[in-house]
């Protein structure tokens, strides 16, 4: 029996997941891995292994976090009613090591099952199959590129646009991570090669031409995820993988441990550089934390970075596994016990670590750690909010906790719920006073046939949730589409828009207007769906995402253009298909939102992998989409070639120039030019 379980385990390690894998398709897969592995009547169960094997179905890792200065209101309690479960939690600190020692000795005490599987406990509250989704929705974690700024309101940043692109972020003020940035004359992007040459390139543009000045080799080992430019300043962020696979394995007649066995772990890696003189970068500062990294943002001069630290309940030294590692300049360090806390009543063996570091003063960065389970990450100029998705009786409840910003870092103020699960970041928002959460909650139906246990989804319900400064919840509109998921939403000042699909695309118009009573004022009703939304002038609203027909997708990608001006009303005013029925396509669009580039007032640009299935796959090609809104008319302006089997990673543009950054075939990363008034290639450089 146990060498099928490593053989199960084996192979599901091996499973590498499409881009459209829903969350749906998660759960039926775990489904049937639950009843594969459940023993027959009369031998141990080893249904332990469902953990790992969760996570490597739903490749999330959740994260959560505290910064200094979080402490000192650390313990106040909210309580919130929804459904039928009141709400209370907190976050407590740890006064001394041997405190967290026993919190660990606990759990993993506590992670086993019995034979008849009665009993289970996932990571301290999971009762289901479905409860190892926990953090279905996607994290923000690939790398992005360069457009423009967008935040609860109106696409704004066309004042302050003017001859090079920003990256696309949900928040005005808050900077997000990216493969290449630009300060109008110099390119700077990171090249992700292999693991032993990664670097950060230097390109000057002028005249027209790319010339690599400088090039800062990146710790040996390490894979590289994003890049920030801050004045003189350039932060690039990435991986540092262990594998620890098979190791550490604790084996009785009673528990097969193999939690850690499959778990994958690092550090996160954190290099400053003065970029001052562009022909020789000098290194500021180099740290790691423990912990894949997950996400990240930069406030000013002001970087926050989080990654989670998931320990090894079974290493040969827990007292050690369990207390996370800095290393700041080559300096490890244990963090001490007073920056170390928790959510309360969590079983959870994985911490977030975040770092907070001024980058401009030369300060140490200061970190911190919680331990608790949380999924998304939604940063504002002005709070900082964390969400966990957790599960009470099977229905998924998604909790969210505020924080305030201090000379320290962060303060948490507030916490509270609301039922379904996040789809990403774009379904929160908050305007200083309100946030609104837009969730998709499944219905999870158990069964029971002997000593075997089925988890089965059942019906969606979507709703949106208004709460208050205290994170209570105002009021809701919920029933939105039912037996559908939400796919996109986008907050535009007192309106919301929020797309479902199971096999056409509701547009829904909420007015917030009055945060007490939301109504839905309109939908429209189209075929296909729209994976992102962006706003990109007054009463306009674009939508990137899937072609379809009445009975659901058709393997093509669109672009819509939405007239949103009577929110009774939305309509699509103008719709272009990328393959026109010859092919096959796909986009990033629904993952990574910074490759949306905005080039002027009237133009932007999106990429897409394409396959003319009529040519036999001869005109397959990686490209950069150059679209055009004049008179509510959406138009195909161009098509950037980057080439046969490349892979769009993010773009700007300077002047008359765009630039494109992609993967060759060969996995060399590259930079190729295109002239915005010929649209004819340039130039390419390999970075």
């Amino acid at each position: 029996m146990k060498k099928e379980i490593k053989k199960s385990l084996d192979e599901k390690m091996q499973v590498k997941l499409p881009e459209s894998l829903e969350r749906e398709a998660i759960v039926e897969q775990l489904d049937s891995t639950v009843q594969a592995v459940t023993p027959k009547k009369g031998k141990r169960s080893y249904a332990k292994i469902i953990v790992p094997l969760a996570a490597s179905l739903a490749l999330v890792v959740g994260i959560a976090g505290m910064f200094p200065g979080m402490r000192a209101k650390l313990n106040n309690t909210a309580e919130k009613s929804d459904n039928t479960t009141t709400f209370q939690n907190q976050v407590v600190g740890f006064s001394d090591y041997e405190e967290i020692y026993k919190k660990f000795n606990t759990m993993k005490k506590s992670m086993y099952v019995d034979e008849t599987m009665e009993g289970v406990k996932l990571f301290g509250n999971a009762e289901t199959a479905e409860d190892i989704l926990d953090g279905g929705a996607d994290t923000e974690t690939s790398a992005g590129t360069n457009g423009s700024a967008t935040g609860t309101g109106i696409d704004d940043t066309a004042d302050t646009l003017k001859e090079y692109g920003t990256t696309n972020t949900q928040e005005n003020g808050v900077d997000e991570g990216d493969v290449i940035k630009t300060d109008g004359r110099y390119l700077y992007a990171i090249g992700k090669n292999d693991a032993k040459d990664n670097s950060l390139s230097i390109v000057d543009t002028a005249d027209g031409k790319m010339t690599k000045t400088a090039s800062v080799s990146i710790k040996d080992g390490v894979s590289l995820s994003e890049l920030y430019v801050y004045g003189n300043y350039a932060v690039v962020l990435g991986m540092e993988y262990n594998d620890n696979y098979g190791q550490g394995a604790a084996e009785s007649e009673e528990i097969f441990a193999v939690y850690d066995c499959v778990a994958i772990s690092g550090d996160t890696f954190v290099g400053v550089y003065d970029i001052s003189d562009k022909a020789s970068p000098k290194t500021v500062k180099e740290f790691t934390q423990q912990g894949i990294y997950n996400s990240s943002r930069m406030i000013g001069s002001k970087l926050y970075c989080v990654s989670t630290y998931d320990v090894n309940l079974y290493a040969e030294d827990i007292k050690d596994a369990c207390i996370p590692e800095v290393t700041v300049d080559g300096a490890n360090k244990k963090l001490p016990a007073d920056c170390i806390s928790m959510i309360s009543e969590t079983n959870s063996p994985s911490y977030a670590i975040i770092s907070s570091l001024d980058v401009a003063s030369g300060a140490e960065p200061q970190t911190n750690a919680v331990l608790g389970r949380v999924n998304e990450l939604y940063v504002t100029a002005d709070n900082f909010f964390l969400s966990e998705i957790t599960y009470e009786n099977s229905a998924e409840i998604t909790k969210i906790y505020k924080f305030g910003y201090t000379d320290n870092g962060v303060e948490f103020e507030a916490c509270g719920q609301v039922p379904g699960y996040l789809n990403n970041q774009f379904s929160l928002s908050y305007d200083g006073t309100y946030l609104r959460a837009a969730t998709t909650k499944t219905v999870v139906e158990e069964s029971r046939d002997g000593d075997t246990v089925s988890a089965s989804i059942g019906n969606t319900i979507n709703a949106l949730y208004v709460l208050d400064n205290n994170l209570n919840q105002l009021s809701k509109v919920e029933n939105l589409a039912p037996g559908e998921r939400i796919k996109s939403a986008r907050f535009m000042g007192n309106m919301a828009y929020i797309v479902t699909f199971r096999q056409t695309d509701p547009l829904f118009a909420v007015d917030l207007s009055d945060p007490a009573n939301p109504k839905v004022m309109g939908q429209l009703k189209i075929t296909g769906f729209s994976e992102y939304l962006h706003p990109f002038a007054d009463n306009l609203l674009i939508g990137v995402g899937r072609d379809g027909t009445e009975s659901g997708t058709n393997g093509d990608c669109k672009v819509s253009l939405f007239d949103v001006s009577d929110p009774a009303n939305p309509t699509e005013i103008s719709k272009l298909t990328v393959m026109n029925g010859k092919g096959y396509c796909w986009t990033e669009m629904g993952y990574n939102h910074k490759v949306y580039i905005k080039i002027s007032d009237t133009d932007f640009a999106v990429p897409f992998g394409t396959d003319n299935y009529i040519n036999s796959g001869e005109d397959s090609d990686c490209v950069y989409i150059r679209y055009r809104v004049e008179n509510n008319l959406l138009t195909e302006v161009a098509r950037y070639s980057m080439g046969r089997y490349f892979t769009a990673l993010g773009g700007t543009f300077i002047e008359d120039t765009f630039y494109a950054v992609a993967f060759s075939p060969e996995g060399k990363m590259q930079i190729i030019s295109f002239n915005l008034d010929t649209n004819s290639e340039t130039g390419r450089i390999s970075i």
